[in-house]
């Protein structure tokens, strides 16, 4: 499980790139099924954090409602 620090980095890379807090969640819930941050295991953490700094605000539920738009992280 994450720590504050990990969570407050997660979630500044998250605002640097237009992310919202509600999107970010929504964005862990539908990849993996937690509700909460707290709850990624490292490995997921280290992914999530990877896909923000490198994806500008999307909208996920399109993206998972697109049968042609493969799991965001490759999973």
């Amino acid at each position: 499980m994450p720590n504050k620090s990990q969570i407050r980095r997660l979630y500044t890379i998250a605002h640097a790139h237009n992310w919202s807090h509600s999107g970010v969640r929504e964005l862990i819930k539908m990849n993996y099924g937690v509700d909460s941050s707290r709850d990624l295991t490292p490995e997921q953490y280290d992914k999530v954090c990877m896909f923000l700094e490198t994806t500008a605000v999307a909208d996920v539920v399109t993206m998972r409602r697109d049968p042609n738009t493969i799991d965001m992280f490759g999973a």
